[in-house]
């Protein structure tokens, strides 16, 4: 896959570090500790397809599930004629992947990564407007589908304002943090039932 970055002056150093996750290997790659966003884009894809998808996987904006919700579902989209484009946006700070691993699995708890999450949203929403931004200077018709965070940080960047959204297939990810999504004043308002991913046309 190609990367190509979003910021017209990156910086010289990488944009992230690799992570292994637990379970099939051949799904199990992430990056953390990104600093920069940019955009994984699929070989399969057709160059010339009016229509834009980009995918934004999830990972608790601790890192980026690219394995199993990202490479995956773009070369899907793209073995059927679709453009699809996976970001890769700024994830929180996190120390070893021992670290990282601890974090997950108790700052839901403690709530103490409910509350990071919280202060990063806008951070990530401004990384898939500029993913957006660069998908429609290709394509007539732009797709964005997120999951889990990726579907916060999608469904974020869609409540400004939140008009004709697809806000039925975003809610699952208050049903699922839903301690979290108390403190999102401007997500209060929508349903609670919905399919395990996102999706709005644009």
């Amino acid at each position: 896959m190609q990367r190509i970055e979003l910021w017209s002056e990156p910086p010289d150093e990488p944009a992230g570090s690799a992570l292994k996750l637990p379970g099939d290997p051949a799904t199990g790659h992430a990056v953390r500790a990104v600093t920069r966003p940019t955009i994984l884009t699929v070989p399969d894809a057709d160059p010339g397809s009016s229509t834009g998808v980009v995918v934004c996987p999830g990972g608790a904006m601790l890192f980026v599930s690219t394995g199993n919700e990202g490479t995956p579902v773009a070369g899907w989209l793209g073995s059927r004629g679709l453009s699809a484009h996976v970001l890769e946006y700024r994830t929180l700070p996190s120390g070893s992947d021992h670290e990282l691993g601890m974090r997950f699995e108790t700052g839901f708890a403690d709530g103490s990564l409910q509350r990071d999450i919280a202060g990063h949203i806008e951070v990530a929403a401004a990384d898939v407007a500029d993913a957006v931004r660069w998908a429609r200077e290709r394509h007539d018709k732009v797709v964005v589908l997120g999951f889990s965070a990726g579907a916060i940080a999608t469904m974020r960047r869609c409540a400004e304002p939140i008009r004709s959204v697809s806000v039925w297939s975003l809610a699952i990810v208050m049903e699922r943090l839903a301690s979290f999504m108390k403190s999102a004043h401007y997500l209060g308002s929508i349903r609670t039932t919905a399919p395990p991913l996102s999706v709005r046309p644009r």
